[in-house]
């Protein structure tokens, strides 16, 4: 990971620090609004017992934001990390824009991390949405500092070869991706 996860968490942190009168860890200057509803969806919801996969957890967490945002009024965070992931990826990617702009439609500001192209690039075509990449470095590794305006690259072959996977098989899945990998670096480079 990039540190993206941790950087939602921190700005839920933030947001509850202000919402309990708390100091903020911010520099002079910051501006951090008061959000009367923080809601979150992070981390696995499976649950065995309840017959819950992952993502049908995640999907009732979603369901139960959705909820909550309707039935108060005032200004709210949501941060959904990794939303709609688990799933066929198409599909997944347009549920995921869907509900984020049902949530932006409620008046909520958003935080939201994802794999999917289509929906990193949904900043270029309504200006409801922008993005932020996390800066690594050089190896790959999370440098835990936001870049606003920056799409962000997944790099799912170098975190394969930082866990061990044997080169042949990192080699195959590059001619695998073959042209496909030089569309996506290209429309991230936009």
């Amino acid at each position: 990971g990039g540190g993206k996860t941790v950087a939602m968490k921190t700005f839920g942190l933030v947001a509850l620090l202000v919402a309990h009168g708390c100091w903020v860890p911010a520099a002079r200057g910051a501006r951090v609004d008061l959000f009367q509803v923080v809601a979150a969806s992070l981390g696995d919801y499976q649950d065995v017992t309840a017959g819950l996969s992952t993502f049908s957890g995640h999907l009732q967490g979603i369901s139960a934001i959705l909820r909550t945002i309707k039935t108060r009024r005032g200004s709210g965070l949501v941060l959904l990390d990794e939303l709609c992931s688990g799933t066929d990826p198409s599909q997944g990617a347009a549920l995921a824009q869907a509900i984020m702009e049902s949530l932006l439609d409620l008046g909520v500001r958003l935080v939201v991390t994802t794999h999917y192209s289509s929906v990193k690039s949904l900043a270029v075509f309504d200006n409801r949405f922008s993005v932020a990449a996390m800066q690594s470095s050089a190896s790959g590794r999370p440098a835990f500092r936001l870049i606003q305006g920056q799409i962000g690259l997944s790099r799912p072959l170098l975190a394969g070869k930082r866990a061990g996977l044997p080169a042949s098989l990192l080699s195959r899945a590059r001619e695998l991706l073959g042209d496909e990998a030089t569309l996506i670096c290209v429309m991230h480079l936009r």
